[in-house]
């Protein structure tokens, strides 16, 4: 059976993702993106007024928290990964198939969740910004590299041991309904279908949420659906140069 999956998984607020995405393609060489966003659907709902105004409402406040705790604004795309222009970029210049393989319904119900859990989540992260650690482009990038070598070290059988930051926000992703059987269901049968339509042996660089990258005993994540293509699993700050 063909190993030609490799699966590179990124932190959606990664704000260096694109040159580590660029780095992939050239050692990965891929035939086909694989992209964990939901398409049109999710693009029309993001620009509507239902997620703007929301949306909007959430980042004048956040911004409010970084000016008292902190000396710079945060990242714009809280919920929106920058991974979606990059890959759509990367298609076109490289002329390869970009195939999105997440569910647009559930992306947007997870959209939904989390803005709903908005105060919750500035509470999680006045926290940090509480700790008396002034946040700066250096700072946000060691808490955004720091989920990287979670699952580096996991990835690699060692034991890392998880900050309340993280476990917060973790805990808000499953509240959202980020993992759940019919999600990773899709997102392989759109891999798989892909792998008939452009043939078996063509090889495929799939890009999406880290987590989905894990293998857990009592969930099947799209790698452990996909294990027998899998050539190869990276987090996306491995592509560093």
């Amino acid at each position: 059976m063909d190993k030609n999956i490799s699966m590179v998984g990124v932190v959606h607020t990664d704000q260096r993702i694109e040159p580590r995405l660029r780095n992939a393609m050239q050692i990965i060489q891929p035939d086909i993106i694989a992209l964990e966003h939901g398409g049109k659907e999710v693009d029309d709902f993001v620009n509507s007024r239902e997620y703007q105004d929301i949306y909007n409402a959430f980042m004048a406040k956040l911004k409010v928290l970084y000016q008292k705790y902190g000396d710079r604004n945060p990242i714009d795309n809280f919920l929106y990964g920058v991974e979606v222009n990059v890959c759509r970029s990367l298609s076109g210049e490289q002329d390869i198939p970009l195939v999105y393989m997440d569910h647009p319904k559930i992306v947007i119900t997870i959209m939904r969740n989390f803005l709903s859990q908005r105060d919750s989540i500035l509470e999680v992260i006045e926290k940090k910004l509480k700790s008396g650690k002034k946040s700066t482009e250096e700072s946000d990038a060691y808490y955004q590299d720091r989920n990287y070598s979670v699952w580096i070290d996991y990835f690699n059988e060692q034991r890392y041991e998880l900050d309340e930051y993280f476990m917060e926000f973790a805990q808000h992703s499953i509240e959202a309904g980020v993992f759940t059987e019919e999600r990773e269901a899709y997102q392989e049968k759109q891999v798989r279908d892909a792998m008939d339509k452009y043939g078996s042996d063509k090889k495929i660089m799939t890009v999406g949420g880290i987590a989905h990258l894990g293998d857990f005993a009592e969930f099947r994540t799209l790698f452990a659906r996909l294990r027998s293509h899998v050539k190869s699993r990276f987090a996306a700050i491995e592509f560093d140069q």
